[in-house]
């Protein structure tokens, strides 16, 4: 996890902070995953049939493609970042 993670968000209580971990091995272990809507990511998590919830953050890139057509395909909720 980079630098850019302040002290206190990484003291929250019951959490791991890891550098990586495989989405194909940890997203099936989830409940919910959140997310920036990724290509990857996006697939990972439907591959894994877990539900998301997808917050693009990069307005110009595919993230907000992909949230949507999660959102459509019954397979997570699209959060625009306009509406936090």
């Amino acid at each position: 996890v980079g630098a850019e993670v302040p002290p206190a968000v990484r003291a929250w209580p019951n959490t791991l902070w890891v550098k990586s971990v495989p989405h194909a091995y940890l997203f099936p272990l989830c409940a919910c995953i959140i997310h920036h809507g990724g290509s990857g990511t996006t697939a990972a998590a439907a591959s894994a049939g877990v539900p998301s919830i997808i917050v693009p953050f990069l307005g110009w890139s595919d993230q907000p493609r992909f949230a949507a057509w999660a959102s459509r395909a019954g397979g997570g909720v699209h959060v625009p970042v306009e509406l936090l």
